[in-house]
Formats: C-alpha cells, sequence, structure tokens
C-alpha cells in the first residue's frame, strides 16, 4: 500500500504513538538543542544592524570589540547546538531502527509457509535493511522541521518583523504563493517511491538467485538472462531516482525565484526609503540578512512533505508485514503434546497449495509407534505434502492428523516439532560453523554428544581432518563441503536431536551407493525404537520397513510389507521392477 498524502497522517500517527512516544524526552531535548542553534541563527541576523550602524556608520570602538566576539559566541553556540541535536537525534533513530528490524524479523518468524510463497525473499530483504528506516527517518524528519527549521524561520521571521513593518509585509506576500507551488510538487512523490523500492527488491533477489545458483547459471549460461534482468531492475531504479530527484530538485529553483522576487521587491522599497527619508541602512541590511538566511530552512520546509510520503511509503510497508496475524503461535493455554510410543495418524486428509486442486485427498493411514512406515510413489503423489502436514508447515484442508490419540492442531506447536527430527533431501546448513549447525540451537548438548551424533552418521573422522575440525565453517548454504557432507551433517542433527518421531525425505538422495549403503546401518540405528516415516525413491532403502504405502495422484493405492507388495504384481511390483533394470 503506496502511501500518500491522505494516509501520510494515519502512518505518523502511529509511529507518533508507537516510537515517538517511547522517546519523547530524547526528541524533546534534540528539538531544544536544535531550537538553540535557530535563535543563534537569527541572532546572528539581527546583530547585522548594528554592525552596521555602530561600526561602519558611528565607528564606535567598543563595539567594534564587542559585537565580533559576539558573533564568535554565536557561531560557537550553534556549532554545539548543532552537534548535540544531531547526535541524539541519530543515536534514538537508530534504536528505532534496530527494534523494528528485531521485531520485523521475529513477526517473520511466526508466520507459515503460505506467507514465504506470497512474499520473496527479495522483498522481504528490502523492507528489513532499507525499509525500517522509515520510522526513523519520518520523526527524524518531523524534529528537523520543528527544531532546527521552522525555529530558525519563526527566528528569522521575527527579525525582520522586528526591522521593517512594510518589508515582512513584501516577503510575507510572496511566500503563500511559494507554497502552493512547492505543495503540487510534492504530491507526485508518492507515486515513485513504491515503485523504487520493489525495483530494490528485485535487484537484491537476482544476486541472490546469483550467487546461491551459480553453477546453474553457469552451467545453463545464464550470465547473459541474468545481466539483462539485473540491468532492468537497475534501469527502473536509475529512472525511479532520477524521477524524484528530478521533482525534488525542482523545489530549489521555485524557491529561488520567490526570494529574487522577494529580495528584489525589498531592496527597491528600501533604497526609496533610504533615499527619502536618510535612514541608518543597518535595518535594512539586517533585514536583507535574515531574508537571505531564511532561504534555506524555508527551501528545506518546503521539500518536508514529500520526504515524508516517500518515508510513510517505506513505513506502510513495514506495517503491512507487522498487521498479519501470527500463523504460527500457539494462543495461551494450549496444551503440550504427550508422546508415548509415538503413533502417527491420518484420518481423512485432504490438502492442496491454493487453486492447484488437491494434493492429497482424503487419505487415511496409521503409522505404528516404534515402526518403520514408508512413503513411495512417482512424483507429485503427495509424499513430501504428507510429512509437511504432520510438522504442521500447512494445515489440512479437511481431515485429521493424531499423535497417540491427540490432535495436533490443538496442542502447542513449539512442542510438536521438539518432539520430531527431520531430515529433508533438501538440506540446508546455515551461515556459521559445522558444530553450529550440528547443534542447530539445542544448546543443552555437549561437546561429546556432537560427536557421537557425527560418528554416528559417518561423517565424524571427515571433520576430524579439517584444519579447524568442528570450527571449520561451512560457506553460504554449505558451499564449501560437498553434498553428500551436507546431507550427512542433516543426519547427525537428527541423532543429536534425539525426537521419538523421525521424519525421513529422501535422506540419502545425494550419497553415492557405497557411502548409502554404510549409512543405511546408521539411519536402521536411528529409527530403531522410533516412529520412523520415510520416503523413498529408491525402494532399495525400504525393503525392510514394517509397512510401505504406495501414493498414487494424491490417495494411498496399496498398502502392506515389500513382500506383499511384490506378491501383488501392482503399480510398487512394476516400480520395483524397473529400478532393478538399472
Amino acid at each position: 500500500m503506496a502511501a500518500n498524502k491522505q494516509d501520510l497522517w494515519p502512518i505518523l500517527k502511529r509511529i507518533l504513538r508507537e516510537d515517538g512516544s517511547r522517546f519523547w524526552p530524547r526528541y524533546a531535548m534534540a528539538i531544544g538543542f536544535l531550537s538553540l542553534a535557530g535563535a543563534c541563527t537569527a541572532f546572528a541576523a539581527w546583530i547585522m544592524k548594528d554592525v552596521i550602524n555602530k561600526i561602519f556608520v558611528d565607528k564606535d570602538q567598543t563595539a567594534m570589540l564587542l559585537i565580533p566576539l559576539a558573533i564568535v559566541v554565536i557561531f560557537i553556540v550553534r556549532g554545539l547546538a548543532t552537534y548535540a541535536g544531531e547526535v541524539v537525534l541519530s543515536r534514538v533513530g537508530n534504536r528505532i531502527v534496530a527494534e523494528t528490524q528485531a521485531k520485523l524479523y521475529r513477526q517473520i518468524l511466526t508466520q507459515d509457509a503460505q506467507f514465504f510463497k506470497t512474499y520473496p525473499s527479495g522483498d522481504l530483504i528490502t523492507r528489513m535493511t532499507v525499509n525500517v528506516g522509515s520510522m526513523r527517518d519520518l520523526l527524524n524528519q518531523i524534529t528537523l522541521s520543528l527544531g532546527r527549521d521552522a525555529m530558525t524561520l519563526i527566528g528569522l521571521l521575527a527579525v525582520m518583523l522586528s526591522q521593517d513593518f512594510t518589508m515582512f509585509l513584501i516577503v510575507f506576500a510572496v511566500g503563500p504563493l511559494a507554497f502552493l507551488s512547492v505543495k503540487k510538487l510534492t504530491q507526485k512523490i508518492h507515486s515513485v517511491a513504491r515503485s523504487s523500492f520493489t525495483s530494490n527488491a528485485d535487484v537484491i533477489s537476482t544476486v541472490r538467485d546469483t550467487v546461491q545458483g551459480v553453477q546453474t547459471v553457469k552451467s545453463f549460461q545464464l550470465e547473459e538472462r541474468l545481466e539483462q534482468n539485473i540491468s532492468h531492475s537497475v534501469d527502473g531504479i536509475r529512472r525511479m531516482s532520477n524521477r524524484m530527484t528530478a521533482i525534488q530538485a525542482s523545489i530549489a529553483p521555485l524557491m529561488e525565484i520567490f526570494s529574487g522576487a522577494a529580495v528584489a521587491l525589498v531592496i527597491f522599497y528600501a533604497g526609496y526609503r533610504l533615499s527619502a527619508d536618510g535612514n541608518p541602512p543597518g535595518s535594512f541590511f539586517a533585514f536583507v540578512t535574515a531574508l537571505l538566511m531564511a532561504a534555506e530552512p524555508a527551501r528545506r520546509l518546503a521539500r518536508v512533505q514529500g520526504q515524508m510520503i516517500a518515508s510513510a511509503t517505506g513505513a506502510s510497508m513495514i506495517y503491512e508485514i507487522l498487521d498479519l496475524p501470527p500463523t504460527e503461535r500457539d494462543p495461551p493455554g494450549m496444551p503440550e503434546l504427550q508422546v508415548g510410543d509415538g503413533t502417527v495418524e491420518l484420518e481423512q486428509v485432504t490438502f492442496s497449495y491454493g487453486d492447484a486442486g488437491d494434493v492429497l485427498k482424503g487419505i487415511s493411514f496409521t503409522a505404528p509407534g516404534g515402526k518403520t512406515t514408508a512413503l513411495v510413489g512417482l512424483s507429485g503423489s503427495g509424499k513430501s505434502t504428507t510429512v509437511s502436514l504432520i510438522q504442521r508447515f500447512w494445515n489440512p484442508t479437511s481431515g485429521t492428523i493424531r499423535i497417540d490419540g491427540q490432535d495436533i492442531g490443538a496442542v502447542s506447536l513449539r512442542s510438536l516439532r521438539r518432539h520430531i527430527s527431520f531430515v529433508s533431501q533438501d538440506t540446508f546448513l546455515f551461515q556459521g560453523t559445522i558444530k553450529d549447525n550440528l547443534l542447530a540451537g539445542m544448546t543443552e548438548r555437549t561437546m561429546e554428544d556432537v560427536v557421537a551424533a557425527a560418528k554416528n552418521a559417518q561423517i565424524h573422522e571427515f571433520i576430524a581432518g579439517l584444519p579447524a575440525g568442528y570450527d571449520t565453517p561451512v560457506g553460504e548454504l554449505g558451499s564449501r563441503l560437498s553434498g553428500g557432507q551436507r546431507q550427512r551433517i542433516s543426519i547427525a542433527r537428527a541423532f543429536l536431536k534425539d525426537a521419538p518421531i523421525v521424519l525421513l525425505d529422501e535422506p540419502t538422495s545425494a550419497l553415492d551407493s557405497e557411502t548409502e549403503l554404510a549409512l543405511r546401518q546408521s539411519l536402521d540405528k536411528l529409527s530403531k525404537g522410533r516412529t520412523t516415516i520415510v520416503i523413498a525413491h529408491r525402494l532399495a532403502t525400504v525393503v525392510g520397513a514394517d509397512q510401505i504405502l504406495v501414493l498414487d495422484n494424491g490417495r494411498i493405492a496399496e498398502t502392506g510389507t515389500h513382500r506383499d507388495l511384490i506378491g501383488q504384481g501392482a503399480a510398487y511390483a512394476r516400480i520395483y521392477d524397473l529400478q532393478k533394470l538399472h
């Protein structure tokens, strides 16, 4: 939702209520310092009357000493006040950014899988890194406008009014014309701001895809296409930035034109008065000095609404995420999952990803506690979806999933996932060391536990042979390790978690046949005494399963042991025979 002039104020009121109210003493302090700086600027203009009259006209020797000393003091105070105001403003603004980033990240963690399909990673990264500063910017713009620019302008207008009322009216007559002209320009800014944010997200997404998929990029020679994509996004940013700059920059010449007109009229009137009345020129010089000094704060105030609209656009994109209801946060009082033997039951479970049709069509089965159940079938038959539903990555469209008779939708999500170990075919490693990835948040585990898990996963010897051992960085997405090594680290994590229910989604898909054979004993050890649901395309890995379910187009086509299903001579037997031929 792009911000415009109408919804700037609701966003601004929300920021003032949520952030400004918490830090109002510091913002008041910043306004005080900046107002002092503005007062010094006004006093510098006011003292020009005495500079001209007493030093240059009257040649007052005392004034020649005191007035320069006063000017030095004025500029020292203004410099110190400006420094103090900007430091206070910067510190509180940076705190708001840090707190908003943390709050936004916590909110992202409460969302389900559908959220991450709706908001691509590039979009979320842009909001976390670019847009998140918008709250600070809006509050800073208000503080600077009030404390520095408005107070400076008010002080200078007071100086002008005190010197000559008629010249003040001349300037005041020109002011509204300048304001109306600038107002029309600021109305164009909001339509540009959102487009700029979107183009930044596209650039981040393209760079991320290039880095993470560099082998695919180079293998399929996608460099030229990706270069075109990012050139298009970068060019979009350039056009939006140029347009924004052109709009904001056009304010300056407008203000210069009106300022020049005001100065010209004042000089004409002052010249007439001096020639007619013969008054000392001090008041005229003080007035013109104040008028010239007022041009810059007036320009900044003229631009501030456009800047606030651009910042409000970024803030609205943050609130768009913060206002989403948590989809993975347990309501108060949710009971803990109590696991006995770990029996998993699916009863008439149906599921679809949006409008793409049902992936699962009323499937029902029981995975007995402490035994191994295998899910096999062609790609797209619903195997991985079934495993995702058991972990509540998604919720069934209809039907019920139970563990030891407890509806998993009626127990706390944290307790459910605490009792499940998951090994995916898409192994994910975090930035950090091998040890960090093995522990994966299980801080209560000792180093002895880590080594034991690595040995069970057949990777301890490899890790021990590295110069830094378990403290070796894995690189981005585990890029410093082979696919098989990443998979074995994932399996070791499951050993370390020691959960009563184990879900294996092609756990040996990245391993060669020899390593797979050696690791199968470890997987058998991992599964022993635990409820295990394993997905496999290579049927040789599940021949020893206690129960095999054959999924076909979202339904269970066959159920039985390997021997039973071979004897039936149906779908399972055909797949098994085809794999034997290869």
